[in-house]
């Protein structure tokens, strides 16, 4: 997920904080990509209106991390 992306969502990076809780401070360090447990936290609270874009994560995942299973 784009910084960006989110910021425009929320209006600004107070309010996202907030959004999320965590700091403004943690949101102003962040760069253009969202770290991966934020953005986890950002689609949730927007209830799916803002995705994770995963491909811009392939390399950045928890090693905990298990994907979730598919349905088929």
């Amino acid at each position: 997920m784009l910084k960006k992306t989110a910021l425009e969502h929320f209006k600004n990076g107070v309010a996202l904080a907030r959004a999320i809780q965590v700091s403004p401070q943690a949101v102003n360090k962040w760069g253009p990509v969202i770290p991966w447990g934020a953005a986890l936290e950002i689609q949730r609270v927007t209830v799916g209106t803002l995705r994770r874009d995963e491909s811009l994560y392939e390399n950045r995942k928890p090693k905990s991390y298990v994907e979730p299973a598919t349905k088929e």
